[in-house]
């Protein structure tokens, strides 16, 4: 059998969890947990590509620690969230309007699917770099990520004042 391409392998392997996270939703009634599955398929698929990509060790580790440990920290802060929330008001509106239909979940689920192999894109390319060496790019894509993930965990602090405010349930976070 053909070695399958890297990013169809992470199609595949996203096809499978959103499968199982589908019917974790069918049976909780809880769509968030699409997100979790996303967030962690994300460094899973950074940590697959440094393994199997052919390029250069160094950039190869530098995406597959820097996108794990991205993928990670959202997954673990979503997990959080939905394991002791009700379902997300995104979600309900979605139920509502699908009247529940299991298909067109279904079909959303399978768009993140499909979402988290095109996103994944960049982690392949960077893996296949072919310069070993720490360059100017190594040092700046490094730095970007610090300031990236900073903002985040910033962003989910903010977020998370603002719906501890009981004057806040069920609005939007503007500020």
């Amino acid at each position: 059998m053909p070695d399958l391409h890297p990013v169809l392998a992470v199609l595949l392997a996203a096809v499978v969890v959103m499968t199982a996270v589908w019917w974790l939703q069918v049976r909780t009634r809880n769509a968030g947990y699409v997100d979790v599955a996303w967030a962690a398929l994300m460094g899973l698929a950074a940590i697959w590509y440094a393994y199997v990509g052919d390029g250069a060790r160094v950039p190869r580790v530098v995406v597959g620690v820097l996108g794990a440990a991205w993928g990670f920290r959202l997954a673990l802060h979503l997990m959080h969230r939905v394991s002791n929330e009700p379902e997300d008001g995104r979600y309900r509106h979605l139920r509502e309007h699908w009247q529940g239909d299991q298909r067109r979940f279904f079909g959303f689920f399978m768009f993140q699917a499909a979402l988290t192999a095109l996103f994944s894109v960049p982690f392949f390319v960077a893996s296949r770099n072919p310069v070993e060496d720490v360059t100017q790019w190594t040092i700046v894509a490094i730095a970007i990520w610090l300031v990236a993930i900073g903002g985040e965990t910033v962003a989910d602090r903010q977020l998370a004042r603002f719906r501890a405010e009981p004057a806040n349930r069920g609005t939007t976070c503007r500020t």
